[in-house]
């Protein structure tokens, strides 16, 4: 089933806002602030701790989940969930839906759940809860989502603020979306210009057509 543009940044904004507002509110009543002061120093290890997970997502998501038989589901999880929804985003609503996923669940699984009950409950309800009722089919991904949780709890702890696992998170959903939406444009021999309806107006003269997403 083809996936709606605006029914992706609905179920983000619907999903990713209530994971805000129980954050905020558990934050409220709790009297326990879930920001602090942005320094160049989360901006620096936001950046720098995206790097490992675009490693490990491009050996368990990329070309050699196509050669590797255990690495199956992944390329089956790539083709059949994350590349469609790359597909039916453009360059300002994938930037949209990582911002909200990386602050809405941030601030919830490690902001308000790995402060209350640990990082190990935090992470796992990480990975049972991207994937629901569905987890039994994917059970190999929700391991990986396992890890990943762990990992951005470890930064959490590491750096001692939410601001680096929110940059990680968000820059690194953003990338993916981006490299997958980049890699079907090429594939299709799409000519248009890195996911950009906008920037149409200034040149449709491209092959004499006016390619739209």
């Amino acid at each position: 089933m083809e996936l709606k543009r605006n029914q992706i940044i609905a179920a983000s904004v619907v999903v990713e806002g209530l994971l805000l507002l129980a954050a905020f509110v558990w934050s409220y009543l709790r009297s326990i602030p879930l920001f602090d002061k942005l320094t160049a120093a989360h901006l620096t290890q936001g950046v720098a701790f995206v790097v490992p997970l675009l490693f490990v997502n491009y050996i368990l998501f990329g070309p050699v989940s196509d050669h590797v038989r255990l690495l199956a589901p992944c390329r089956d999880f790539r083709e059949t969930v994350v590349r469609p929804l790359a597909n039916a985003l453009d360059l300002p609503t994938a930037l949209f839906v990582s911002c909200l996923a990386g602050f809405g669940e941030e601030l919830f699984f490690r902001g308000m759940l790995q402060t209350e009950f640990g990082i190990v409950f935090a992470s796992v309800l990480f990975a049972v809860l991207h994937f629901g009722p569905a987890i039994r089919s994917y059970l190999f991904i929700a391991l990986i989502y396992l890890l990943f949780g762990f990992y951005f709890g470890f930064l959490f702890v590491y750096s001692g603020s939410l601001w680096p696992p929110i940059l990680t998170h968000l820059v690194y959903d953003f990338v993916v979306l981006l490299v997958l939406r980049k890699m079907s444009l090429q594939k299709n021999d799409d000519p248009s210009m890195y996911w950009t309806e906008a920037s149409q107006h200034g040149d449709n003269s491209v092959n004499g057509s006016n390619p739209s997403s």
